[in-house]
């Protein structure tokens, strides 16, 4: 005879992968940005597709935030440069 073990419900566990809006809600930046940054090529091996959906792994968090941080340096630095030539 077989006995039914009842359960004690669902346990909920924290996710494992994150999308677009969690990830830029982490870096508390715009989804749009963060969408800019990786079509940028700057976070290649940071991300999955799922067919058009970006998906993360939540261990990949703290690497996103610093390469899309340098990302945005890197950026404004760009966009100073020829401001400065133009000034000189």
């Amino acid at each position: 005879m077989t006995t039914n073990t009842p359960t004690k419900g669902t346990v909920m566990t924290t996710p494992t992968t994150l999308d677009t809006k969690a990830i830029a809600t982490a870096l508390d930046i715009e989804p749009k940005a963060l969408r800019a940054f990786l079509r940028s090529g700057k976070a290649e091996g940071m991300f999955s597709r799922d067919g058009k959906a970006y998906v993360f792994a939540r261990v990949d968090v703290p690497k996103i935030k610093k390469a899309y941080a340098a990302w945005v340096d890197a950026r404004a630095a760009s966009k100073a440069e020829p401001e400065e030539a133009k000034s000189a």
